[in-house]
């Protein structure tokens, strides 16, 4: 005999299958209604608590949730009742992996295979797993074959295209880059046109608009490139973050920063990288583009330069990153040993509340300044400073943007920008890239970064 349940739908009763009832949770989850999915696998694990599939979901919807220990009690109960569900095997080896489990992630993962072979995620989980580990090479494959399996799995194509570039293999990553559309962190960003999108073709006396695609650090990262389009010989709009207007305007004085909608070509941000980065060798070999307001400078220098000390160094330390913030920040307390360096200003570069962690330190706090909410105001600060000290975030853009020294500390494996197994960057040459030499491992990255701002490399700087 079947079993059948009463689900709330609609706010009446409805009558169904659990087969039935299992749809209509998942069709919620993919909406993002978790609770009313949760609701209904629950439902169905109270009716049948040997429902495999009804414990399984549970599980995925607490990792969702982030109660890790939670979702790998319920994935590993599915498991007990059926040791050859490879989807359950995936998906608890993506909770150990949340939890640092790497060897019971890497046993979750090859199960899952060993089950399905033809099952794509676990081999896309498996190269996440080996780049995570800095098995690089061995993660380049596992995505290729999850990608070999599902030709169209965007999420894998996106992958290997960020550790290609992260490997510096323009010419392939940035061909896998346009697969980042087909994945839910890119596509409500996808915008469309009447107009034709430019791939590389002849600007000589045409309009194009080139428009913002992902968070302010990647704008300010690709701004770099705008100005070679004016070079081609075209007419160049922006649609930018409003709070990036007034800076681009002043430093691309030949681009027009409305936005306008009156053009020939358009172009997403970062697709530029692919034709105007294609190799190693396109890489300008030096300077900056971004232009502080310099009367601001002048005046916030001015400023600081009373509290003594000199050098000025600005500090920040946290990213509120949703996909890589725990692993590249830090605390204020681990920069210890900067802070204790003598002859120094410091001052605090760090969006967000952090009187807290300031409350022991000697760091001036300029109220002045929003660095969230005014950019301008933050690249002139920025600008003001003879040194920036500073994990990956909008700071590291900014200050490289600006042409400002800047010792950037990074984990184990960053974002691709940030390539492997150099300490400077061809992005921004002002940049000076202090690595962690095992993972989680700050301490060691601060002792070298002290050690280079004590070195007498940076002096205080006569004007702005």
């Amino acid at each position: 005999m079947t079993e059948s349940l009463d689900i709330p739908v609609d706010g009446q009763s409805k009558r169904m299958t659990v087969r039935e009832a299992l749809e209509l949770g998942r069709r919620r989850q993919d909406a993002g209604d978790l609770s009313g999915a949760a609701d209904i696998y629950q439902q169905i694990h109270t009716t049948d608590p040997r429902q495999v599939d009804a414990l399984h979901l549970l599980g995925v919807i607490s990792h969702r949730l982030g109660e890790l220990d939670l979702a790998a009690e319920l994935i590993a109960a599915a498991l007990a009742i059926n040791p050859d569900f490879a989807d359950a095997h995936s998906n608890l080896g993506v909770v150990f992996f949340g939890q640092g489990r790497y060897d019971e992630a890497t046993t979750s993962y090859q199960r899952a295979i060993d089950i399905n072979s033809n099952y794509a995620d676990p081999h896309n989980n498996m190269g996440a797993l080996h780049q995570r580990l800095g098995r690089l090479e061995e993660a380049v494959t596992s995505y290729r074959k999850a990608i070999a399996i599902d030709p169209d799995f965007a999420d894998a194509h996106n992958n290997l295209a960020t550790l290609l570039l992260l490997l510096g293999r323009f010419d392939e990553g940035w061909i896998e880059f346009a697969w980042r559309w087909k994945i839910a962190q890119f596509s409500s960003a996808l915008k469309k046109f009447d107009k034709p999108l430019w791939q590389g073709g002849n600007l000589t006396g045409k309009r194009i608009l080139v428009w913002e695609e992902q968070g302010v650090g990647e704008s300010l990262l690709f701004a770099g490139l705008i100005p070679e389009l004016v070079q081609q010989g075209a007419d160049v709009s922006i649609d930018c973050d409003p709070r990036l207007a007034p800076l681009f305007a002043r430093s691309f004085p030949k681009i027009d920063c409305t936005g306008s909608q009156d053009f020939d070509f358009h172009v997403p941000l970062a697709d530029l990288g692919r034709w105007l980065r294609p190799d190693a060798k396109s890489f300008p070999t030096g300077g900056s583009y971004l232009q502080a307001d310099r009367e601001a400078s002048a005046i916030l220098r001015h400023r600081y330069l009373e509290n003594g000390g000199d050098l000025l160094v600005g500090l920040a330390w946290r990213s509120n990153s949703p996909h890589y913030s725990e692993q590249k920040s830090m605390t204020l307390a681990d920069l210890g040993p900067v802070l204790a360096i003598p002859g120094i200003t410091f001052v605090n570069l760090q969006y967000g509340d952090t009187a807290f962690e300031r409350a022991d330190n000697n760091i001036i706090d300029d109220a002045s300044v929003d660095q969230m909410a005014d950019l301008d105001a933050f690249a002139a600060q920025v600008a003001a400073l003879d040194v920036v000290v500073t994990i990956s975030n909008t700071t590291a853009h900014l200050a490289g943007g600006l042409g400002v020294p800047t010792l950037l500390m990074l984990d184990t494996i960053p974002i691709w920008y940030w390539q492997t197994g150099r300490a400077d960057s061809p992005w921004y040459p002002s940049l000076q890239l202090f690595r962690q030499r095992r993972p989680g491992d700050w301490a060691d990255v601060i002792e070298r970064v002290a050690e280079a701002l004590k070195s007498g490399q940076f002096p205080l700087r006569k004007g702005i």
